[in-house]
């Protein structure tokens, strides 16, 4: 689900868990050579939470578990192959919000190589996604 500017203040008053610096392999890239090897993507999560759930009862069955998350992030990115980074953080954004608890998720994908023949660092996109 896309997400309106309402939608976004609520998210915003919500709990959060921020995984940063996730780093993951996998194959993406529009270019011959992308395609050919894997590239080291580094993942940003933030899942947006009910603080109903896992909070209030203080049990790891009634919410996301970071090691679980982090495995499904990098278990995708290795699984999945897209021409496109916006395409992959979608993705994986759809993905985090089937976890217990979790409202919405905000994914980052950065991508170090991406920025061939500039002085940029990193490539990265951001998107938020909320449970349907």
């Amino acid at each position: 689900m896309r997400l309106t500017d309402e939608m976004a203040r609520i998210l915003d008053s919500l709990d959060h868990i921020d995984i940063t610096g996730l780093s993951a392999f996998g194959i993406h890239g529009v270019y011959a050579e992308e395609k050919r090897r894997e590239q080291q993507f580094v993942i940003d999560v933030r899942l947006s939470l009910d603080p109903r759930d896992g909070n209030a009862t203080d049990n790891l069955a009634h919410g996301p578990d970071y090691t679980q998350v982090a495995a499904a992030v990098r278990g995708a990115v290795a699984a999945w192959s897209f021409n496109l980074i916006e395409t992959l953080a979608d993705r994986l954004a759809d993905q985090l919000t089937t976890f217990p608890a979790v409202v919405a998720a905000r994914v980052t994908v950065h991508k170090p190589r991406a920025a061939r023949d500039t002085e940029a660092v990193d490539v990265s996109v951001t998107v938020t996604r909320a449970r349907s």
